[in-house]
């Protein structure tokens, strides 16, 4: 049965798919709704084209999100073929993680066979960020489907040089950039310096296939903005976190430049920072490290095969490990540098060329090591030694189960490591059950996460719930006294505005968009929609610690009659 797994692909692929696909359900049966905001969008956009088209945060087409549509489609074609639940919204998602697994070891058999592109999917599969991302409703399941597709192209181009696929190396990254807009351009960078260096006397005879490359890009890239912006306000949805209701605005600066400088956007009331402070270190910081920071010291061996000349790796493993250290690295020193919005599944992003980087770091410091390659053998201990204890380092960041076993699994890191320095060991023996160590922390948060519900927009291993619940009793209220009107309720933000939708499958007018400070409606435009029929309540929280609402709409509403109160939530009637 085993040499028969051996000597077929398409059983490996299989296997592989169960497994993934497995494990990602299971990380889905435990996150509910998931990221509601993104979840009432896929709801919405099952409901008519306009809705789909602009990724309407609402079925009545007032909002729409704050990202690109090509993360929200999938989900919403889903919710119209199969109805509307966690699993029609999960499933693009699963797949997507599936998809990257198994271009992940396709990639990694073909360049150096089938034992080391299992090693590297196991590695992806234990990084605990991966489990959590392809369980979820975040765009960045997508994203990383598409750019680690686009490594596999982009790889064979180089190998090949093959027009085809630069141009479907392009049309990958496009779509990326339809699914979380900027974040595809460093790996465009990390391609293009990787072009020039390896292609360099080529560029004359792959000038045709470059500009229809970029011209593939730039149209998959900007048509979908392009076409928000020259449709007239009023026939669109008001492009939410906007102060201009422009989707440029949203490209450049919300989800651009201010991620990188805004330093404001990510100050809580509490004059805490999302993500930590920006450091060379925030990578292993309580945010970043429990999610993808397990296995980032074995870039180290990565680059150390990478830039030696004596006896160093075949050229073709070089070259794809060239790539995905690039990847690493930029993301890397992006994600720890940057000022603006940054959260912990952010490091998602990195499990793909950390994974793949690792696996070929191991394979070469385990080649240096057996044939006693001189200042090269001591790289496979002392790396293993290192990474090991800062796997149990990263363990503390939570109550698993091993975390008390921290400082066991790090003492036994550092004596395996010696012991393999002193090589009168059972080396394969010794150099397994360091491995084994270095799984241990990463699997250990992985199975803490699977039993943890989350629930929210910022999901992590460590499994924090930040969903907006609204109870029963006034979704009760608002639905025994809907009367056909466009909207059910009317809230400050999209928290309370989601959780009415999910329940009802009744459009809820966010009137401030995601944070409470979109510039969408006046006091004027209030009162037409009480007018016309097509508001009636509103809601917000019973006891506001903090409100973004203008003074303005705020002192408007409150000048109408509570309707409805208890400790969670008012509803006013506008009507009166």
């Amino acid at each position: 049965m085993l040499q028969y797994l051996r000597t077929h692909t398409w059983l490996q692929l299989l296997l592989l798919s169960v497994v993934s696909g497995a494990l990602f359900t299971i990380s889905a049966l435990q996150h509910g709704w998931m990221n509601e905001y993104y979840s009432a969008a896929a709801q919405a956009g099952a409901t008519g084209w306009k809705a789909f088209f602009y990724v309407s945060f609402d079925s009545a087409n007032a909002l729409s999100i704050d990202k690109p549509p090509l993360g929200i489609w999938p989900s919403s074609i889903a919710v119209a073929l199969f109805g509307f639940s966690w699993l029609a919204i999960a499933a693009p998602h699963i797949i997507a993680g599936i998809g990257t697994t198994l271009l992940l070891y396709l990639l990694v058999r073909k360049i150096t066979g089938k034992r080391y592109g299992l090693l590297a999917v196991v590695l992806l599969l234990s990084t605990p960020i991966v489990s959590v991302i392809f369980g979820y409703n975040q765009p960045d399941s997508i994203l990383l489907l598409l750019l680690t597709a686009s490594l596999y192209t982009f790889y064979i181009f180089l190998a090949e040089g093959t027009a085809r696929w630069l141009i479907v190396t392009a049309v990958l990254l496009g779509l990326g950039a339809m699914t979380k807009s900027l974040q595809v351009i460093p790996l465009v960078a990390v391609y293009g310096a990787a072009f020039l260096w390896i292609r360099k006397g080529k560029i004359k005879k792959d000038s045709a296939a470059l500009i229809v490359s970029g011209g593939v890009f730039a149209l998959l890239a900007l048509w979908w903005p392009l076409i928000v912006s020259l449709t007239p306000p009023s026939e669109r949805p008001y492009v939410g976190s906007t102060t201009d209701n422009s989707p440029w605005s949203l490209l450049f600066g919300y989800n651009g430049v201010e991620r990188l400088t805004n330093s404001e956007q990510v100050r809580t009331q509490d004059d805490l920072r999302f993500g930590g402070e920006p450091s060379v270190l925030r990578l292993y910081n309580e945010e970043f490290g429990p999610n993808s920071g397990w296995y980032l010291l074995l870039l180290i061996p990565a680059a150390i095969g990478m830039f030696i000349r004596t006896k160093a790796p075949p050229k073709r493993e070089r070259r794809i490990v060239g790539l995905s250290l690039g990847w690493a690295l930029v993301y890397g020193a992006i994600i720890s540098g940057m000022h603006g919005i940054v959260h912990g599944y952010y490091s998602s992003v990195l499990a793909v060329p950390v994974a793949l980087c690792a696996a070929f770091a191991l394979k070469w410091s385990i080649e240096w090591y057996v044939r006693k390659t001189p200042k090269r053998w001591a790289v496979l201990p002392l790396t293993l030694a290192l990474t090991g204890f800062m796997s149990a380092y990263l363990l503390h960041y939570s109550p698993t189960p091993l975390t008390p076993y921290a400082p066991l699994l790090a003492a036994l890191s550092v004596l395996t490591g010696a012991a393999l320095l002193y090589r009168a060991v059972p080396r394969r023996a010794v150099w397994a059950l360091s491995l084994g160590i270095l799984l241990v922390g990463p699997v250990s948060f992985s199975l803490y996460m699977l039993s943890h519900t989350q629930t929210g927009p910022f999901p992590s291993v460590r499994a924090t719930s930040t969903s907006v619940a609204v109870p029963a009793e006034a979704i009760a209220f608002l639905e025994d006294r809907y009367t056909q009107e466009r909207w059910i309720v009317a809230t400050e933000a999209t928290g309370n505005a989601a959780a009415v939708q999910l329940s009802t499958g009744k459009a809820a007018f966010a009137i401030g968009g995601y944070n409470g400070t979109d510039p969408i409606v006046t006091v004027s435009d209030l009162e037409a929609y009480v007018q016309h029929g097509e508001l009636r309540y509103f809601m917000t929280s019973a006891s506001p610690v903090y409100s973004t609402l203008s003074p303005t709409l705020r002192a408007w509403i409150e000048t109408h009659d509570t309707v409805y109160q208890d400790e969670q939530v008012l509803i006013y009637d506008l009507t009166k």
